[in-house]
This record gives C-alpha cells, sequence and structure tokens, in this order.
C-alpha cells in the first residue's frame, strides 16, 4: 500500500547537523568534507551568500562544491492558506491507503484547516548563533522592514557588541545591538537586511487583554528548525498562567547544570510547547501579533514554558512605543472559551497550603549533596565539583521542591480540604492555609488513602470558600481542563486538552483511574480535573517519582482519580480512617509457571476469594482467560484487568486429561 505523497516537497535533512559555533563555515559550505582542504578556494571564487548545489569540484578531490554553479538562497516562501502551511511543515504524513488516497487527504486537509487560526505563516523568525559547544541556536523576531529586531539575552552569546543572526536559508549578517533592557532582559537589534532576504516583519500586539484560555502560538528556532529546515516551529497552546517569577526564585537550569535565563518578573505561561532554540522568539496571538518573548525562564513549581509580556518591553524600550501595534484577537475556541470560564468558577474552591517538612523537600534516595566547592581545592576538584552541583540542581528540580501546594475545599464548615498524599513528601503533618488577603490558618493532616493518593488536610477554624462538588462522568476524547493556583500571583493556572484514557489501573489495582493529556506539573499535583460544563471530573494525582508510577510531569500523561472513585474514598476520609494497605482484585490464588507447557499451576488458594467459591482446586493447571490462551506468567493478570471487582472471568483449566472451563468471581483481596 502506498504511502500519501507530500502536498509540498520537503528538503532533504542531513545526516548530520553542523555545530552553530560551526556556522560561518559549515552553514556556506554544506557538502564539504573537508573545511581545511576547501576554505581558500570558498575565499577565492564563492559568493558568502550564496549556498552550493551538490555538484563535485573540479579542484579537491572528494569536495562537493563547484564554485561555478551555486543557488541563491531562497527568497520569501508564502503559504495561501493556513492548511498549506501545516503541510508544509509536516515531514511525513505517515497514513497508509486502500485505493482512496484523495479521500484521505481531504479528511486530513478539514483536519489541519481546523487546527489553526494564524492568518499566514510567520516570517519573521531568524536564528542567533551561538559561540558554545553543542549548543541550539536562540531565536529572534524582525519588527520591521529596515532591520529593527527583537531577542532576549539569553539567547545572544556572553560577550559582544554585535551577534551573528542566521536567516532562514542559511544567510548569515552581523546585527548590532542598538538597546538593552535591564529588567526584562529584551535586545534591540539592527540587522542589515538586502533585497530578497526571506523575512517579513512580524506586528507588535498587546499582552494585557490576554486572558487564561486565550490561544497563543510559540514560533522560533526549535532544535535548530530554522536553521535545518528554513522555517519556526510552531506550537499552538493557550494561556496557562499569569504570574510573576519573583526575585530570588532559584534559576532553572539545562544540561550540565547551566543557567538558563535569569529573568525574574512578570510572565505570561502557556501549554504551548517550549524547547532549547525558542528562547527570544515570538509568542504570538491569534491574529499572529507578538505579545511576548518566549524565554526558558520558568517557575520551578510549574515547569511550563513562559513569555516576557511586550507591554513590559515596550515600556522599556522607548523605540518600540514609535512603531504601529495591532489590537488584541480573541479566541474563536468555544470549548476552551467554555473551559477558562468554568475554571474561574472553580478556582474559588481551591486554595494553596504551605506545609511543613522535617525532612526538608522530598529528592529521591540515594541523591546526596555534594561536598562544598571551596577555594583551597585544586582547580580540577573544583570544575568536578561545580559540574555535580550543577547536576544535583537539575535533579532537584526534576523531583519534588519545596513549594505551596493545590487543595480542594470539600467541607469549609469542618475546615476539610482534600489533595494529593503525595504533597505531603519530606514527612510533612501539618502546615497552613495560604489565604487570598495574606493572612495564614493552621492546618493538619486528618487521613490518607495512600493507594490513591489522596489527603484530607483539616483546618483549626471554618474556611469561607465554597465546597468543590465532584460529579459527572469521564469519557475518552472529552475536552477538559487542569486547574490549579499559583502563589506568586495570578487567579488560577489552566491547562487544556482531552481525555485520552478510562479505567486505567496500577497492576491489579481495583481502583480505576483517567488519564489526561493536558498538561500537569508539581503546581497542578491535587488540582481539578473540569468539564466545560464546569463539572469537576476528578483530582490530579500520582505525579511524583514513585517507581510505580511511570509517568512524569508536563508529559501529556497524567492520571486523576475520577469523580465516583473520589466520592467513594472521601466517605472514609472525612471520617479520619486512613488506608495505608494497598488493595488488589483478583482470584485469589497463587501459581507457579510452567515455561514448557504454557501453563499455571495453582498452588495455593486464599480464603473468602473468588476462587475459594468457585471449583477451582489446587493442582489445576491454567491455560487460557476468557477463551484467550496464555503464553507468559503475567498474562492471567493482564487479562483479568479488563474486569471490574465484582464481574467473573472464565478460566480454562487442565485437570487430567481433561480441560474444564470455569467462572471465577473476582474480588478485592485484603492483606
Amino acid at each position: 500500500m502506498p504511502d500519501i505523497p507530500r502536498l509540498f516537497p520537503q528538503p532533504k535533512r542531513r545526516q548530520a547537523r553542523p555545530r552553530t559555533q560551526d556556522l560561518l563555515r559549515s552553514q556556506q559550505v554544506l557538502g564539504h568534507r573537508s573545511w581545511d582542504a576547501c576554505k581558500q578556494a570558498w575565499a577565492r571564487s564563492c559568493r558568502p551568500d550564496t549556498l552550493p548545489i551538490g555538484v563535485r569540484c573540479p579542484a579537491f578531490p572528494g569536495c562537493s562544491h563547484d564554485p561555478s554553479a551555486a543557488r541563491r538562497v531562497p527568497g520569501p516562501r508564502t503559504f495561501p492558506s493556513p492548511t498549506h502551511f501545516l503541510l508544509a511543515r509536516t515531514p511525513s504524513i505517515g497514513i497508509k491507503t486502500v485505493g482512496m488516497p484523495r479521500i484521505y487527504t481531504l479528511c486530513l486537509l478539514l483536519l489541519c484547516a481546523s487546527l489553526t487560526a494564524l492568518d499566514e505563516a510567520p516570517r519573521g523568525l531568524f536564528a542567533i548563533a551561538t559561540d558554545e559547544r553543542d549548543s541550539i541556536a536562540g531565536s529572534g523576531v524582525l519588527l520591521t522592514a529596515d532591520g529593527l529586531a527583537l531577542t532576549l539575552t539569553e539567547a545572544l552569546p556572553e560577550t559582544g557588541d554585535t551577534v551573528t543572526v542566521i536567516l532562514p536559508g542559511g544567510a548569515l549578517r552581523s546585527a548590532a545591538i542598538v538597546a538593552r533592557g535591564s529588567q526584562t532582559g529584551a535586545v534591540l537589534l539592527q540587522i542589515p537586511l538586502q533585497a530578497g532576504d526571506p523575512l517579513a516583519p512580524v506586528t507588535l500586539g498587546h499582552s494585557a487583554p490576554l486572558r487564561l484560555g486565550s490561544e497563543v502560538w510559540t514560533a522560533g528556532n526549535s532544535y535548530d528548525a530554522l536553521i535545518d529546515d528554513g522555517l519556526a516551529a510552531l506550537s499552538r497552546g493557550v494561556v496557562s498562567g499569569r504570574y510573576q517569577i519573583p526575585p530570588g526564585h532559584p534559576p532553572m537550569r539545562g544540561r550540565r547544570g547551566a543557567v538558563l535565563s535569569s529573568y525574574r518578573g512578570p510572565v505570561i505561561e502557556t501549554d504551548a510547547a517550549v524547547n532549547d532554540g525558542n528562547q527570544g522568539g515570538a509568542l504570538l496571538d491569534a491574529s499572529g501579533a507578538l505579545v511576548g518573548l518566549t524565554s526558558l525562564g520558568v517557575a520551578r513549581q510549574r515547569r511550563l514554558g513562559t513569555a516576557v509580556p511586550i507591554d513590559l518591553i515596550v515600556a522599556e524600550l522607548p523605540k518600540l512605543a514609535e512603531l504601529p501595534r495591532q489590537g488584541a484577537r480573541a479566541s474563536s475556541d468555544p470549548v476552551i472559551e467554555a473551559l477558562a470560564d468554568q475554571a474561574a468558577s472553580t478556582a474559588e474552591s481551591l486554595v494553596l497550603v504551605y506545609l511543613e517538612r522535617p525532612n526538608g523537600p522530598g529528592n529521591p534516595e540515594g541523591m546526596p549533596r555534594p561536598t562544598p566547592v571551596s577555594p583551597a581545592l585544586p582547580r580540577y576538584q573544583r570544575e568536578r565539583l561545580a559540574k555535580l552541583w550543577g547536576q544535583y540542581f537539575h535533579q532537584q528540580q526534576v523531583f519534588f521542591i519545596d513549594q505551596a501546594v493545590v487543595a480542594a475545599v470539600v467541607d469549609p464548615d469542618r475546615g476539610m480540604i482534600l489533595t494529593a498524599a503525595s504533597n505531603l513528601h519530606g514527612k510533612a503533618t501539618q502546615g497552613w492555609v495560604l489565604r487570598q488577603d495574606g493572612a495564614t490558618l493552621r492546618c493538619s493532616v486528618h487521613a490518607v488513602h495512600l493507594q490513591l493518593d489522596l489527603a484530607i488536610l483539616v483546618c483549626d477554624e471554618p474556611l469561607t470558600e465554597p465546597a468543590l462538588r465532584f460529579a459527572g462522568s469521564s469519557l475518552a476524547g472529552d475536552p477538559v481542563a487542569v486547574v490549579g493556583r499559583h502563589r506568586d500571583g495570578g487567579p488560577f493556572t489552566m491547562t487544556t486538552g482531552v481525555i485520552s484514557a478510562t479505567n486505567r489501573r496500577l497492576g491489579q489495582s481495583p481502583y480505576p483511574l483517567h488519564q489526561t493529556d493536558a498538561l500537569a506539573n508539581y503546581g497542578s499535583l491535587g488540582g481539578v480535573v473540569i468539564n466545560p460544563q464546569g463539572e469537576a471530573l476528578g483530582m490530579i494525582t500520582m505525579l511524583a517519582p514513585n517507581p510505580n508510577w511511570r509517568w512524569f510531569i508536563n508529559s501529556g500523561v497524567a492520571m486523576f482519580a475520577g469523580a465516583d472513585v473520589l466520592q467513594q474514598a472521601l466517605i472514609d476520609l472525612l471520617d479520619g480512617t486512613s488506608t495505608t494497605h494497598f488493595a488488589l482484585f483478583g482470584l485469589g490464588i497463587q501459581t507457579q509457571w510452567d515455561p514448557a507447557q504454557a501453563q499455571a499451576l495453582v498452588t495455593g488458594i486464599h480464603d473468602d476469594t473468588g476462587a475459594a467459591d468457585s471449583q477451582l482446586r489446587v493442582g489445576d493447571r491454567i491455560e487460557s482467560v476468557d477463551g484467550i490462551r496464555i503464553v507468559e506468567s503475567d498474562d492471567i493478570s493482564r487479562l483479568i484487568l479488563r474486569h471490574r471487582p465484582g464481574e467473573s472471568c472464565e478460566l480454562g483449566v487442565r485437570r487430567g486429561d481433561q480441560l474444564e472451563l470455569l467462572p471465577v468471581e473476582l474480588r478485592v483481596l485484603r492483606p
């Protein structure tokens, strides 16, 4: 079956991407096997604004460059529609067809058209070369046709008054630094553009009108997309938070512990993708106007992409006030608008709790603090310890940190609030509720349900916040939002997505969980999942470095305990009854696997189980479950997970020479 042909052929990617510190040579000498062998010929006969084509150089064996044949840097690329843009950016569709490729192509066109809201692909993005080895080039945004551009300090090399910028297609320009913003870290550049350069200015917008749920796009040199492919990498999302990264906030670190950004101040948080190379790039609104500059500085408890608001940058750089600005355009997605409205109501029932942690933040065991760096140590030891400290700080950010956590008010008269038990790391048993007016209210742990990762805290006084009611059913594909709070300002935070799976279980747990692709993080742990109707569908739990929990923060795989499970668990939790054991559901048997016969030999049957009340006997050999032949030792557990407690499964049992089909009820097994 043939693949659907690409509607827009893409240039073939190079097998090895050159490092950004070699751009002055490798971007101009594509295909050269040896720079040392070709640089003299290139300097004599090649124009700096051209790229070679793949024909053999007559002067140097093994060189693919022919000085007499060169192609010009491609001019501005236009797209007749947003649909064309998305298809052009898709390197491979990967859909197989059976005689009807036009139908599949039409469906793809309709899908892409429904996913895009930008009027056209932004063509004002460029890359900024870096001197660091194996690093990704940052981004910048062109503002005027005469070369005035904007970026962030974190996207620039550490030294120098000029910056080497890389235009789409590979042409290089030396830009001068015109002005710097001391608070925002914004940098104004002047690029000497030439006729035919593939850039078009991006219009300045306004960041103040953006509300949570507003549609935004990130655009930039994500993982060198501008350098390798000549097009900015785009990602669509929503404004998921408006808050401040306060002074003194611990820095976010990247590879080898390097500080990614030093910006501290108001940010626009988004669940659109932000990757290495986006720093200094654009945050665009639904109309394509520039509403912020993307930063790699993040709040540690959120770990979601942020942008410096454009209103702050314009206020700090007077030259920008002379440029025209475009009015804000609201999102046209009614589902997102409904989620944002309902999230505002839900947030009224959410509070922030700061917990006392006698054992400190819950970094995983086996992560000891490195030895302090002393000036008395030899230089090589200081360098080695500096790297270890960088790795340690990075691991601290990946795992638990000390932060205020989210909790939902479930019984305000009794001062009861519900959160995730994972938030109790560091042996926390008490803390304070942080009120909106700045006051604090003492609270302590009332009861826990460890298997569902739930904890009830009781306050010393009644609460004035309204109670949150969990209700509604979860169906795969339904749109949802994860609602939380952030300590450093803003009414609430919200990421959006869909329910990606229902009735998932950890092993043979009797408690089903639901999964969402809405981005969740430690700032969302204990947050509430809602639908567009405002129903609280569940609470985000189990987002922690537990070896039994294989998902991770902001991975698009987050688990939440559904409304029905929560309502059942709250009966005991509100009464102060903790559940510390981990219940299982199953047959109630012990088996020994026989690999030669591919059978499970029953070696024991527990009392008060479905197996004890069935006709199953010790010595029986299980060959199948519900008519499905087992071939591995774990097949029985996997197959019974298709059922719920109280249902029966049918075992195919070999007893002597006879095969019998025996129904066995699945029950919750107590320790």
